[in-house]
Order: C-alpha cells, then sequence, then structure tokens
C-alpha cells in the first residue's frame, strides 16, 4: 500500500472530509491519514469504521494522526505520529508488527536516529505552508536531500508542496509526496495522479469455470467501490454476487440486473453474457440513459482461460484512446471474440488455455 502520493486530510476545507477521502482514493492516491485535532476519538473512530472496508479494496491505505489507541481499536491500517507523540519502539509494541507506522521528521538530527521499526518518514516542511501555521522552519529541496541520506527509512516530502514539485522532490531521494491543500483544496480533488483517465473495473469474483475467486465477506467493501469506476465488467454470477440475487438466465434478467447495478452505484456496467445457455453469446452495456445488446457467436473451445481480465484490459485501453463507451465496448468485445476464435493456434501449455491476445498482429492488424 505505499506509493507516490500520500494524502492528509484538511478538516478546514469546503470539501468534507468523507469527500476527500473518495475523491484521493479515485485519483489514485496509496495512503490517506485521517488527521483533525479538534476531533473527538469517536468521531475519527466512526470515520475509519466508514471508509475502511473500501479503501482496503482499493489497496489504499488508512492513516490516523496521532491516535495509537484509535488506530489499534478500529484497524486501521496505520498511524502516524509526531516528534511529541511517544516513543516509537513503544508505539510499534502496542500496534504490533503489521500496522504501518509513520513519524514525522523536521531537522537532520531526528533523521540520524529514527528507529528502524519506523516504515516511512514525512519530512519537512519543504515549503511555508498554510495548513500547518506552526511548523518547523523550512528544511526545502536540499534539506530533503541530507534527510534522505542520512536514514534508511523511506522518505516522504510534507507540507508547502504542489504537485509539480515531483520531479525534484524524487531527485532529493524522496519516495512520494504527502499533500493536503494541494489535493484538498484544489477544484480538482480527484486529479491526485495528475491523469484524468477512464476507470474500468472487473469485479473478478467468480471465474468462468465457476471457481469463486473474492471471499464472501469482502463482496459488501467490492459494493462500496463500484461508484469510482467510470464502468465495471461482471459476469452474470458476479453481478448475482454484488446483488444478492439468482444468476440471470435470460436477456430480460440481464436488463433488470444491469439497472440494479446501475441503481447500486455504478456510473455504466457492462454485463458479460457467456454464462447464458445457446449458441450466442450476447454481452449487454447499460449506460444509465440506454441499454444497448452487443451480440456474438459462441466459440467451441477450450482456450478461454481469463477472457473476462481481457475484455475490461481491452475496453480500458479503446477507452484510454479516447473512444467514447459507446464506441470502445463494441470494439473490446470484437477484439476478445477473434482471441477466442484463433485461441485453438496457440500450443501453450496443457488443460484450459489462453486466448490469443496477438491474433491481430499475426494478421497484420493493428487498430
Amino acid at each position: 500500500m505505499r506509493g507516490p502520493v500520500y494524502v492528509v486530510t484538511d478538516p478546514d476545507a469546503s470539501l468534507p472530509v468523507v469527500e476527500q477521502v473518495r475523491a484521493a482514493a479515485q485519483g489514485g492516491a496509496s495512503q490517506i491519514q485521517l488527521r483533525d485535532k479538534r476531533a473527538s476519538d469517536a468521531d475519527i473512530a466512526a470515520l475509519v469504521t466508514m471508509l475502511l472496508p473500501a479503501l482496503t479494496t482499493l489497496g489504499v491505505a488508512l492513516m490516523i494522526n496521532d491516535r495509537v489507541e484509535v488506530a489499534c481499536a478500529t484497524g486501521a491500517h496505520g498511524v502516524h505520529i509526531g516528534q511529541g507523540d511517544g516513543d516509537p519502539i513503544a508505539i510499534r509494541r502496542r500496534i504490533g508488527p503489521e500496522m504501518i507506522l509513520g513519524l514525522s521528521v523536521v531537522s537532520l538530527d531526528q533523521a540520524r536516529v529514527v528507529p528502524a521499526c519506523v516504515d516511512y518518514i514525512g519530512a519537512g516542511p519543504i515549503r511555508e505552508t498554510a495548513t500547518k501555521p506552526d511548523h518547523a522552519p523550512p528544511i526545502g529541496f536540499d534539506g530533503l536531500a541530507q534527510i534522505t541520506a542520512a536514514t534508511r527509512v523511506p522518505t516522504y516530502a510534507i507540507a508547502g508542496i504542489t504537485l509539480g514539485d515531483a520531479a525534484a522532490l524524487k531527485a532529493a531521494g524522496a519516495i512520494g509526496i504527502a499533500v493536503v491543500s494541494a489535493v484538498t483544496r484544489a477544484a480538482d480533488a480527484d486529479g491526485v495522479s495528475g491523469v484524468d483517465a477512464p476507470i474500468v473495473l472487473d469485479p473478478v469474483m467468480v471465474a468462468k469455470s465457476g471457481a469463486r475467486l473474492l471471499r464472501a465477506d469482502a463482496v459488501a467493501a467490492l459494493r462500496e467501490v463500484l461508484q469510482f469506476a467510470s464502468v465495471i465488467t461482471p459476469n452474470l454470477p458476479e453481478a448475482a454476487d454484488l446483488l444478492d440475487a439468482p444468476e440471470a438466465t435470460s436477456r430480460d434478467d440481464m436488463e433488470r440486473q444491469a439497472e440494479a447495478l446501475l441503481a447500486l452505484g455504478a456510473k455504466a456496467v457492462l454485463l458479460k453474457g457467456g454464462h447464458l445457455s445457446g449458441i450466442d453469446c450476447p454481452d449487454l452495456l447499460a449506460t444509465g440513459a440506454e441499454l444497448i445488446w452487443l451480440p456474438g457467436p459462441r466459440h467451441t473451445t477450450r482456450q478461454t482461460h481469463g477472457t473476462g481480465c481481457t475484455l475490461s484490459s481491452a475496453l480500458a485501453t479503446f477507452l484510454g484512446r479516447g473512444l467514447p463507451l459507446g464506441e470502445a465496448a463494441p470494439k473490446a468485445k470484437a477484439y476478445v471474440a477473434e482471441a477466442i476464435a484463433h485461441a485453438d493456434a496457440l500450443t501453450v501449455g496443457t488443460g484450459n488455455g489462453p486466448t490469443h491476445h496477438f491474433h491481430a498482429f499475426k494478421q497484420g492488424h493493428t487498430s
């Protein structure tokens, strides 16, 4: 759960904290820290309880500022402490070996004595910042470089940072940036990664063979993240699990379940009909404005391993090329259909093999 963008919530921003967290997670933050000096322990605990399942499913670490006991009680992913919040070694003993422990560092002397039990340090401020008026003197880029050279603990740069500083901070040895107002008070708070890209969510809960790939107790958490995706691509057993309903056995059932998934929070649904019986293999695209059937023949082959992953990847590729969803979905389906049709030309291993992802290159086509 460690990555280049670490977002610290700002209780004084106009965007509510819950929305800050959701936008940051959608935008690509790897860690999100709840920091509110005025909130009660009960308030922080309630936020953790609300946000933790969805963030866990997304692979985003939820950190708590200062409050070690709240972190332990709620099962948060980690706790971040300052120099005056206690002995890091004692706190590590309290939280155990699995929880992430972060420590603020404002000087080279502090960096030199960071104990090995700390997972990362937040070094700064890099510049003056209004987010924390009582901050220590800024260390600048040179001070950051000295700190990263003095410790083996991974270092996030913090305070007075803009997203445009990322390259210079990386050159100074930081593994990432910890940002507050640059994200939480930005006009586009979900643009954390600096990339405006479509998100395709393949639930990957039930394989085409019927094998379950996700524990039942994680399904509820998955429902919470549907809203973050541009489009979801469940097969029929996965749609049934998400809706806690019987599996669709007809086109009418598929239409009803696609609409129900939209009501659950999905922005659009590409419902894969491969589990229907019959000679056809229809998929259904539901956008909220219309239902679009994508017909296709059923190919007789054992080489269908990974067809769902291939479809979602192809869809993400076409969307990334700028095609609207109504054009990208048929193109993705056609690509997968051809990959299945040519799959028997591969001789890869034994059992159910993969589709032929490179069939178009073999035929001289690249579009």
